[in-house]
């Protein structure tokens, strides 16, 4: 799937990861990522499963990160750009939850 169109979105204070992976998680899925998390209609995973919601945590008291793991990589909003990068560098991030 070519997600291509996707690289122009930017951050903003109503655009943020979240909108970002539910804009990704629409077209890879089918399925509304905010309905979802409405309904807890999410199965925890061990591992990552291309494709997954991957929720990025560190371990101090921010908010926590959250991108789509897709083919092998991580596709994630940053302040500046989308990024589509492996886990090694997602940087300032000590744990992963997977969902699908």
């Amino acid at each position: 799937m070519n997600l291509d169109d996707l690289y122009d979105r930017q951050y903003t204070d109503t655009y943020t990861c979240k909108e970002f992976v539910a804009e990704v998680w629409q077209r890879l899925t089918g399925k509304d990522y905010f309905e979802q998390m409405a309904t807890q209609d999410f199965e925890k995973l061990s591992e990552p499963i291309s494709p997954c919601i991957v929720y990025c945590h560190n371990d101090q008291q921010t908010s926590t990160h959250v991108g789509v793991f897709y083919c092998g990589k991580v596709f994630h909003l940053q302040l500046r750009s989308p990024i589509y990068v492996e886990f090694d560098k997602l940087i300032g991030f000590t744990r992963f939850e997977y969902y699908r």
